[in-house]
C-alpha cells in the first residue's frame, strides 16, 4: 500500500516538474500572443510630455556653438570611443580630413604655424628663429589618440526634444617639435578648437607678451601699422608690420574658414584673456572666435576657437 501511494507521489510530483518546464518554455510566448492579439488594430493615445524625441544638432555654426555651450552647462557628455594612434591611423577618411581642415584653416589665416604657408611673414623682421621643416611635415602620421563623443542637451525650441552633437577630438604629437589638437564635427569635420605647440608658437607668444606688455604698442591699430604710408618701407618690415601682418590674416582667415557674411577684428590687451578675436556676422547670429596665448610644459602655444571653448575643453576633455 505504501509503495502504491509512493509510486503515485512519484508521478505527480514529476508531472507538476514536466508541467512547470513546459509552462516556463512556452506561457511567456502564449501571454505574448495573447497581449499582442488583444491590442492588434487598436490605438492609444499618450501626452506629449511623457516622451523626449533625440534629433542630431544642425551643422549651421550659430547651432553648433549654442551646442558646444552645453559641454559644461547641463548637457551630457559621453566618450564612445577611444582609438591609439595605431588604431585611429587605421581610420584612414578621419585623419585625412582633420589634416585637410586643419592646413585649409591655415591656408586661410586662422590657423598659424602649421603648415610652410605664413612663416617668412611671421617672422621677417627676426633673424634670429628659423622654424624647422619638421613643423610642417605630415604630421597626420604622427597621430596619438582620437576620441569620439556625444553630446545631449535640452533644446530651448521644445521641452520634448532633446538634441545630440557628435565630435571628435585629435592629438597628434612626434613628442619633440610639435604637439597639435584639434575638436572637429564628426561628420563635416569642421573645426571648432585647436590647440598649437611648437617652436615657433613658443617664439611667438614670447614676442606678444612683450607687445602686450607695452601700452604703446597696445595702442597702435591693425589698419594703421598696415596701411601708414609714412612709416615707410623699413617700418613695414619691422616688428609692427610682421606682427600686424598676423593679425590682418586671422582676421580674415576666420571670415573665409566659417564663411561669414562679415566680421570686425578686436586686438587683446593687458586686461583681456584673448590674444586677438574676431567678431563674425553669419546668418542672423553673431559668432566670436579668439586666440588665446597658452602655456604648457615648458612651451607656449596657441588656442583658436569659439569663445570660451578652449576652458570647456581643457576642463571636460584633457
Amino acid at each position: 500500500m505504501k509503495t502504491f501511494k509512493g509510486r503515485i507521489l512519484f508521478w505527480l510530483c514529476l508531472l507538476m516538474i514536466l508541467l512547470l518546464a513546459v509552462g516556463v518554455l512556452f506561457m511567456p510566448r502564449v501571454v505574448s500572443r495573447w497581449l499582442d492579439e488583444g491590442r492588434l488594430n487598436t490605438v492609444e493615445l499618450a501626452e506629449r510630455d511623457q516622451f523626449q524625441y533625440l534629433e542630431q544638432s544642425s551643422d549651421n555654426v550659430p547651432d553648433i556653438v549654442e551646442a558646444l555651450s552645453y559641454l559644461d552647462n547641463g548637457g551630457e557628455l559621453l566618450l564612445l570611443s577611444t582609438l591609439d594612434g595605431e588604431s585611429a591611423l587605421g581610420n584612414t577618411d578621419l585623419i585625412k580630413s582633420v589634416y585637410d581642415q586643419a592646413i585649409q584653416a591655415a591656408n586661410d589665416g586662422m590657423l598659424v604655424w602649421i603648415s610652410e604657408i605664413g612663416y617668412d611673414a611671421a617672422y621677417a623682421a627676426s633673424d634670429e628663429f628659423e622654424p624647422t621643416e619638421a613643423l610642417y611635415e605630415n604630421w597626420s602620421e604622427k597621430v596619438r589618440s582620437a576620441k569620439y563623443y556625444s553630446l545631449t542637451y535640452d533644446t530651448q525650441e521644445d521641452d520634448n526634444t532633446r538634441e545630440m552633437l557628435n565630435f571628435w577630438y585629435l592629438n597628434f604629437s612626434d613628442g619633440t617639435n610639435y604637439d597639435y589638437s584639434f575638436l572637429v564635427n564628426a561628420a563635416s569635420y569642421q573645426i571648432y578648437y585647436a590647440e598649437i605647440y611648437n617652436s615657433c608658437t613658443n617664439y611667438g607668444m614670447l614676442l606678444a607678451q612683450d607687445y602686450l606688455a607695452d601700452e604703446d604698442r597696445e595702442a597702435i591699430t591693425v589698419q594703421r601699422t598696415l596701411y601708414d604710408e609714412e612709416g615707410g618701407p623699413e617700418h613695414e618690415s619691422g616688428y609692427y608690420g610682421s606682427l600686424a601682418f598676423y593679425e590682418n590674416r586671422f582676421f580674415n582667415g576666420c571670415i573665409d574658414y566659417y564663411n561669414a557674411s562679415d566680421g570686425r577684428y578686436v586686438q587683446g590687451g593687458s586686461g583681456n584673456d584673448y590674444n586677438s578675436m574676431t567678431v563674425l556676422h553669419i546668418q542672423d547670429s553673431t559668432i566670436y572666435v579668439e586666440q588665446q596665448m597658452l602655456q604648457g610644459s615648458g612651451w607656449y602655444g596657441i588656442g583658436v576657437g569659439f569663445r570660451g571653448l578652449g576652458d570647456s575643453v581643457r576642463k571636460l576633455l584633457q
